[in-house]
């Protein structure tokens, strides 16, 4: 699991160079998977599956890269949902909790 976490200032910039360091570090540790596990068969491969986790202000982000075939990866928000900040927001819980338990 990747974390990747930005101020709680919203900077549109900052925000998508975090999501281009997650795709890269997400796919540098399926890589590393890849060569540590070289007598794998192609079916297990394409099994294996790196998840992410970004912050961005009250978001929470889960993303999921993986391989489709040898020259397409795939990098997709799995689910997604808003941290609550105030105890009238407190039923959103739930929605962090459904992400989490994705893991």
């Amino acid at each position: 699991i990747s974390l990747r976490s930005s101020n709680i200032f919203e900077n549109t910039q900052h925000s998508m160079d975090d999501t281009l360091k997650q795709i890269e570090s997400t796919s540098n540790a399926l890589k590393r998977q890849i060569n540590l596990y070289k007598c794998a068969s192609y079916d297990t491969i394409i099994k294996r599956k790196i998840y992410g986790i970004q912050v961005i202000q009250n978001t929470i982000t889960l993303t999921e890269t993986s391989i489709m075939n040898p020259a397409k990866w795939r990098f997709v928000e799995v689910r997604s949902a808003t941290i609550p900040t105030t105890w009238a927001m407190r039923y959103q819980m739930l929605k962090v909790f459904e992400l989490i338990a994705m893991l």
